[in-house]
């Protein structure tokens, strides 16, 4: 029986996960700006996903999907049809949270308890019941609705896939680690095993990278992902998902990870000895406009998450940083830089007039902020 399966990601990364889910051997089969449908053949390619792919946010068992909803009534009744009885074992809870994209005459809550009543009618309807619990559900279900596509799913990861892992150290301005995962992704790291942050703060980027490099799943064994309390459970299928390791057959390379602020450094080394990370990483207290650490041609690629000027700078001075940061990346001969930022003139000014070009430009939602990853080439 073919398993249909919904990934989501942050909206905008759909394409970088399409990637990685085609490397992992998937062939996805529809995808929006931010998620990706798929089909499986068994439950442990489940186990798989929550394991092993790193840019998504969640990872859902696709009930329902509707692509094109005009009346919400009659996606109701087609929910109301619907034996959900093979997910809800004696006394076992759950609950529906909404998410909406587009233009609707009913807001995120009505759709919410909508789909809920729905379901519980569809229970009933098989002399089944169930109950709601909003604070800790057994079963955790998503609807999404974007335009006229509603989707209805069930959570299988729990608590989202970016906050996989719980950090010793955390600064104002963390990087989301599914778009940290995302721009790697778009480096060329894998060929390379190279990668410079000179504006590490809590040292993310680095931090995936390193699980890379050491081929580890994306968390802890024992992490609470929602499928372990899911009927179709089989606590033999997810260890061995969870102790497969993946070739990326990335060559042994060096990460060099930088900061001006020495407290923002030692946190950063004190998130890779918490995970217990051996991958060497070359730290230095130093500015980003300067790299003194770096000789013209050590490496060829740096990725970064630069200040935009939200809690930090102002926005003069964040112009200047990116100006004074694309003349010494010229001046090391970095050939390729790829950074996330809201302030996209001032980095395309900045990069552009320095000798470099926009080869790819991503936007992304982030924190409900219209930022876009910039992948920039030396040109001259």
């Amino acid at each position: 029986m073919a398993i249909k399966i919904i990934v989501y990601c942050l909206e905008g990364l759909s394409d970088i996960l399409a990637d990685e889910l085609k490397w992992h051997g998937f062939k996805p089969q529809f995808q929006d700006c931010s998620s990706v449908n798929l089909e499986v053949e068994s439950f442990e390619s489940l186990y798989y996903l929550n394991a092993h792919v790193r840019v998504a946010t969640n990872i859902d068992l696709l009930l329902y999907e509707n692509h094109s909803c005009e009346q919400l009534q009659d996606a109701l009744a087609d929910i109301q049809r619907l034996d959900f009885r093979w997910l809800f074992e004696p006394n076992r809870s759950f609950a529906v949270r909404a998410e909406r994209h587009g233009e609707h005459d009913f807001g995120s809550m009505d759709l919410m308890r909508d789909v809920a009543s729905a379901m519980t009618l569809a229970m009933e309807a098989h002399g089944g019941s169930v109950h709601a619990n909003l604070k800790d559900p057994d079963l955790y279900f998503r609807t999404y609705l974007r335009d006229k596509r509603l989707v209805l799913s069930l959570n299988t990861n729990g608590e989202v896939l970016s906050k996989r892992h719980s950090y010793p150290f955390h600064h104002a301005a963390q990087l989301n680690r599914t778009i940290a995962a995302a721009m790697i992704w778009r480096s060329d790291f894998f060929k390379s095993g190279m990668l410079i942050d000179p504006m590490c703060g809590g040292g993310t980027i680095l931090y995936e990278a390193a699980h890379w490099l050491e081929n580890r799943p994306i968390a802890k064994r024992d992490w609470p992902f929602a499928f372990r309390r899911h009927p179709y459970y089989r606590e033999d299928g997810w260890l061995r998902q969870w102790d497969r390791r993946i070739d990326y057959r990335i060559p042994a390379g060096r990460l060099i990870g930088a900061d001006l602020d020495e407290e923002k450094l030692a946190g950063a080394k004190a998130n890779f000895a918490d995970a217990g990370l051996s991958t060497a990483v070359s730290w230095h207290q130093a500015d980003s406009r300067s790299m003194p650490y770096l000789q013209s041609g050590d490496t060829s690629e740096l990725i970064c998450n630069p200040p935009y000027g939200i809690r930090v700078l102002k926005p003069r001075e964040v112009d200047q940083l990116y100006r004074e940061l694309a003349q010494c990346c010229k001046t090391k001969d970095i050939k390729r830089v790829i950074a996330i930022t809201t302030k996209k003139h001032s980095w395309l000014r900045s990069f552009t007039a320095a000798g470099y070009a926009a080869h790819r430009i991503d936007p992304v939602n982030y924190s409900n902020m219209p930022a876009s990853i910039f992948d920039m080439h030396q040109v001259n």
